[in-house]
């Protein structure tokens, strides 16, 4: 190999360093891009999950239920209490006597035992607490007794 055919080849080599260089920082300039977008987008999502949840019902068809918001916002009270179950316990109380459609409000009960079982309860414990929650809701209604379970 000449002098000259060296010279071809080292100049052939040195430009495909500086492309391979040039790629390798538009690569790089691209990664570290993808890379703030995705510390931008984990900090949105630590954001979210850091804030208050709250949830808002919308009726479908335009119709509001009072009963439900006024329910919803009593237990919101009844959560900032030192002690929230006897405090949920007396609300509760409160409105069997009142307005309170007694479907909705054992309705909103029972989502309320569904949203305990599902986030409290292992999955492996929930058949049995759904049986022991019946055999509880018999008893305290007499319905061992009397034949009816």
């Amino acid at each position: 190999m000449t002098q000259r055919d060296e010279l071809v080849e080292h100049k052939r080599v040195l430009k495909n360093a500086r492309t391979l260089l040039a790629d390798t920082t538009r690569n790089s300039s691209e990664l570290a891009a993808v890379v703030a977008e995705a510390k931008a987008s984990l900090a949105a999502s630590r954001a979210l999950l850091r804030r208050p949840v709250t949830t808002l019902l919308t009726p479908q068809n335009g119709r509001t239920f009072p009963a439900i918001d006024e329910l919803v916002a009593r237990i919101e009270r009844t959560v900032a209490h030192a002690n929230p179950l006897d405090d949920l316990t007396a609300l509760i109380k409160s409105l069997v006597p009142g307005d309170t459609d007694p479907g909705v409000l054992m309705g909103v009960l029972l989502e309320g035992i569904v949203q305990v079982l599902l986030q409290r309860i292992p999955a492996a414990e929930r058949r049995d607490t759904v049986i022991a929650l019946c055999t509880m809701l018999c008893q305290r209604l007499n319905l061992l007794d009397i034949g009816l379970s």
